[in-house]
């Protein structure tokens, strides 16, 4: 399932590139990455399972949602009480995901560290508070003025642009885990092919700039 929301991400990710919403497609960005570190990472950590499950129940906690917790599971507190960590004066608090390992270490585990600077660090510009929006939503004038640009500048064209590029590496990576998780052998060739047709369409695209 966190494959298919991948590609729903996608989906997503198109509609917005395709309207110049470069800001918005790398927030949908970063989202889709990080299910598909954790798709990748419970594929290989398959004993794992059971706390991507149970820490739902910290997250409705945090909501609020205590009744709904105690509907699902009555043990639920003891589940919500695996997932505090000491701090450095001694309290606990709940961890800020699932693992014990941070995103970044597990997306290297996965072997996706090179995706971590396009799919993760610059999204997060956008998903959290930066100035870096800020700045790529200004245009200075000829007379030195900056004038704010609401949506469709340059820079958010750019920015669509390496969203739906990124966002289509991530559908093949989501592909080949599918195809590695179930054992469809007779798709890779598939896979392979719009992948070698995607790396034909960059070489042109830069020999064309060039």
């Amino acid at each position: 399932m966190l494959c298919r929301l991948c590609i729903k991400d996608f989906s997503e990710i198109l509609l917005l590139s395709s309207n110049g919403h470069g800001f918005a497609a790398l927030q949908i960005l970063r989202s889709m990455f990080e299910k598909l570190v954790d798709a990748s990472y419970i594929h290989m950590h398959g004993d794992e399972v059971g706390a991507y499950w149970d820490y739902y129940f910290v997250q409705m906690q945090k909501l609020g949602w205590e009744k709904i917790a105690q509907k699902y599971d009555q043990n639920w507190m003891q589940k919500v009480a695996a997932f505090k960590t000491k701090t450095k004066n001694g309290k606990k608090r709940n961890q800020t995901r699932w693992s014990r390992n941070d995103l970044v270490k597990m997306t290297k585990e996965v072997g996706m560290g090179d995706l971590l600077h396009a799919c993760y660090y610059l999204p997060n510009l956008f998903v959290h508070n930066s100035p870096a929006e800020i700045l790529f939503s200004v245009e200075t004038e000829s007379d030195g003025t900056l004038t704010p640009v609401d949506r469709g500048g340059n820079e958010e064209k750019t920015f669509a642009d390496v969203a739906f590029f990124q966002g289509y590496v991530l559908v093949f990576k989501t592909l080949a885990l599918l195809i590695d998780h179930y054992g469809w052998k007779e798709d890779e060739s598939v896979v392979q092919k719009c992948a070698d047709d995607l790396e034909a369409c960059i070489r042109s695209m830069h020999k064309e700039e060039s």
